[in-house]
């Protein structure tokens, strides 16, 4: 195998069939075709599986997912750039819905970047990372998009392809093999622009987001807490006074809320005066 295709990928052309079929499937499952997903990711993830956000101050770090008792867990780290979570949550969604994932598994960079030898990846992975692709990046709605701006094959720079990050809000490497994967670039012309620096801030990709004044989404870390329903479910049980207040206060600290952000106060505790206590001796 060349060193190039442990670069681009070593799916069958069978197995890209079979993930492009997927893909287009539940794009109209979910009333997606020929749309640019985004944030919309999180949403359609949330509808199949219980999802927790957490910052984990570690770059290295995008999620895992595992199956506890019957229930689908997939946790995000939203301490990386929030093109990163959408794309983690893209790929997730794919072992959510067609890998055995009773074992689970941790998703780290290098794996979702594909930066590493693909012998090195589990071909479940390469899947799911293509599977992210295209839901997030539909051929259809990419060609329209270049022939919108009248960008030529081939001709694509770290100008287009930042304008293009904006759109999509996905990662420069993985907007870089969709171009490839539409046939949009050759493979050494796409070699040549992975090479290229996508996190340094003064240099590369970022130096152009700065220059056009875009991507700001994407490189925002949102460090969003939560788990799942659970704030909701919490404030369920409190009104229904099912919990205390204070186990209530407890629920909402886990993802930094407090009951007064909700119009909840503590009672307070109001003594009998003397002159109640008097009346209760005197009843007595």
């Amino acid at each position: 195998m060349s060193a190039n295709k442990n670069i681009l990928g070593t799916l069958e052309k069978e197995e890209i069939e079979d993930v492009q079929r997927i893909v287009n499937s539940k794009l109209g499952e979910y009333k997606k075709t020929n749309q640019i997903i985004k944030e919309d990711i999180f949403k359609i993830l949330e509808m199949n599986c219980k999802v927790i956000y957490y910052p984990i101050e570690d770059d290295e770090i995008c999620g895992f997912v595992y199956n506890f008792k019957n229930h689908k867990f997939v946790y995000i780290n939203s301490y990386i750039p929030y093109e990163k979570q959408i794309f983690t949550a893209a790929h997730e969604l794919y072992h959510i819905w067609y890998s055995d994932i009773r074992a689970g598994e941790l998703l780290k960079s290098v794996v979702l970047e594909e930066t590493i030898n693909f012998k090195d990846i589990k071909t479940e992975d390469i899947k799911a990372n293509r599977f992210g692709a295209e839901f997030l990046v539909p051929k259809d709605v990419l060609l329209n998009e270049l022939q919108i701006r009248k960008i030529g094959k081939n001709l694509i720079g770290l100008r287009e392809i930042v304008e293009l990050m904006d759109i999509f809000l996905v990662p420069y490497k993985t907007l870089i093999r969709r171009l490839y994967e539409i046939e949009y670039l050759t493979e050494d012309k796409c070699l040549e622009l992975l090479k290229e620096e996508d996190r340094k801030e003064d240099v590369g990709v970022v130096l152009w987001q700065k220059r056009l004044k875009l991507c700001k989404r994407n490189n925002e870390r949102t460090k969003e807490i939560k788990f799942d329903d659970m704030l909701d479910m919490a404030l369920r049980l409190y009104e229904k006074k099912q919990i205390t207040y204070d186990k209530l206060k407890y629920i909402l600290s886990l993802s930094n809320c407090t009951p007064e952000e909700f119009n909840i106060r503590k009672e307070k505790i109001v003594l009998p005066s003397e002159e109640e206590i008097l009346k209760i001796l005197e009843e007595e």
